[in-house]
């Protein structure tokens, strides 16, 4: 029996995408997740000014989407997919859509995610709508808890370090993606309190590509998604070094297994074995 032969596919509800639904669908057989479709009311210290008219709803709305996208994600009964309440965050979003997805995923013991703190820019914006930054606006409309996971902390102080310690709050570090952005990670991101604090902190990425895909801006795609995987033939003064992804000089493997033997080597002569700390079988 066939992968397709053993999913039945659950129907599109009516306020979760289709495209959603198609994701889920083929995910269930080859990741380990959480999912939810994504949502927000632009209704946030930011404004809506500039962002699409796409999945433009009130708070209400957009909670009623989340809650059946909890709902069809548990229908799956799958051990692999798990549900997430998930928001934009960044000043897109009202304090009652927040403290509603937050509510919703404390009633269906979930996970709420949203990108919050994400920028200096942000901070600002929010202490000159507020008078207090994204975190501590959280804890004060009751917003942040130990089911909550916050995305691209990027801009943080020890009052923010503190909050999210004794909140239970977990993180999401996207080291790649700050970077490549220049979200100043390394100065703001408090990463070594968090983790002094013992805050649950997980690496993720925000530059996920497949061989250049989806290929909206080909330049773009080559600068910010691109690695030496993605090179196909190579040309050196008019001779081809590599084509289709094979090294046209080299015996690669009799190559990568001469070094090996030299690595090992050279770290016997000088007294080291860097052997892991786990065990490997």
């Amino acid at each position: 029996m066939t992968a397709q032969e053993r999913i039945e596919p659950i129907a599109v509800d009516t306020v979760v995408t289709g495209e959603w639904i198609i994701t889920l669908n083929a995910a269930r057989e080859i990741y380990r997740a959480r999912t939810g479709p994504w949502t927000w009311d632009q209704a946030g210290p930011a404004g809506a000014d500039g962002l699409p008219d796409w999945l433009r709803m009130d708070a209400d709305a957009a909670l009623g989407r989340l809650a059946e996208g909890v709902r069809t994600v548990r229908k799956f009964n799958h051990p692999r997919i798990l549900d997430a309440v998930t928001i934009e965050g960044v000043g897109t979003c009202s304090d009652a859509l927040n403290r509603g997805a937050a509510d919703l995923a404390r009633e269906y013991d979930g996970l709420f995610v949203l990108h919050k703190s994400t920028s200096e820019a942000e901070v600002e914006l929010e202490l000159k709508v507020f008078g207090e930054r994204p975190v501590a606006h959280m804890h004060t409309i009751g917003a942040l808890h130990d089911r909550v996971l916050l995305n691209h902390m990027t801009s943080l102080d020890e009052r923010d370090v503190e909050l999210v310690c004794a909140s239970g709050a977990r993180i999401s570090q996207n080291p790649t993606s700050a970077l490549k952005l220049a979200k100043g990670t390394t100065q703001t991101g408090k990463w070594k309190a968090l983790a002094a604090a013992g805050v649950p902190m997980a690496l993720g990425t925000d530059t996920a590509n497949f061989d250049l895909r989806p290929l909206h801006n080909p330049v773009a795609n080559i600068v910010y998604g691109s690695t030496g995987h993605s090179v196909d033939t190579v040309l050196i003064g008019g001779d081809v070094v590599l084509r289709h992804k094979q090294l046209t000089s080299l015996d690669e493997a009799r190559l990568r297994h001469q070094v090996e033997a030299i690595n090992r080597r050279v770290l016997g002569e000088i007294g080291i074995a860097p052997l892991p700390r786990w065990p490997v079988v």
